[in-house]
């Protein structure tokens, strides 16, 4: 199976104005730092990054420098299945049949909508082919072992760690940040005074016709 470092982020999502800023700032960062590790470039893949591993990679320096690259909420090392879910059972157990566990949980998540079978089913399929192969329980709470598949576009992607990254914004893009958010208290604080101004005007042209005992008056404009 091809290899891959799949990425995730928590904050830049939240961006949504600015999305493509962020996501391509923390995909130039990633690169710069991962120099001369043997991966191919990162790209953006269905709200995550993708990570191409050569054959060669130093897969041991490489999650030492993505836990400190600010941006990133998690990540892990992940293998390539086909995403028939016989092909998700055999392969998820695959790697999970190395490591010892009494209990276990199959994490699965849909990148990728269209795909035929929900993210419940996907579980429940590979949680009870890995059951009978392992003999653990399943507890969805407090599992010795989690398996992650994650459905994106062409892949499914498998893996059974998950490592803590700084979390954060990318660095470089601070500013950017601030601005964005400078911009927005400043439309906030515009609208309220426009809406203000509606309801004091809203108020005296009914005060005006109040007074004069009519429906309307020739000194203010109703609303």
């Amino acid at each position: 199976m091809d290899r891959f470092f799949v990425i995730h982020y928590n904050e830049l999502g939240l961006k949504k104005g600015n999305r493509d800023y962020f996501e391509n700032a923390l995909c130039a960062n990633i690169n710069a730092v991962l120099q001369n590790c043997g991966v191919e470039r990162a790209k953006r893949i269905s709200g995550r990054i993708l990570l191409p591993l050569s054959s060669g990679a130093d897969v041991s320096e490489i999650k030492k420098r993505l836990g400190r690259v600010f941006g990133i909420a998690y990540f892990g090392e992940a293998w390539a299945s086909p995403q028939a879910v016989a092909n998700l059972e055999v392969n998820a157990w695959g790697l999970m049949e190395g490591y010892p566990f009494k209990s276990f949980r199959i994490d699965a998540r849909r990148g990728d909508k269209t795909f035929p079978h929900t993210s419940v089913e996907i579980n429940q399929r590979v949680g009870a082919y890995v059951k009978e192969r392992s003999g653990a329980r399943v507890d969805l709470e407090n599992a010795e072992m989690t398996c992650w598949i994650e459905i994106v576009e062409k892949y499914a992607l498998i893996y059974v760690e998950r490592l803590p990254g700084p979390g954060g914004l990318p660095v470089g893009t601070s500013g950017k940040v601030g601005g964005y958010r400078l911009a927005c208290r400043r439309l906030e604080n515009d609208q309220a005074g426009l809406y203000a101004g509606v309801r004091t005007l809203s108020q005296f042209s009914l005060y005006e016709q109040r007074i004069s005992g009519k429906g309307e008056t020739d000194r203010a404009v109703v609303i």
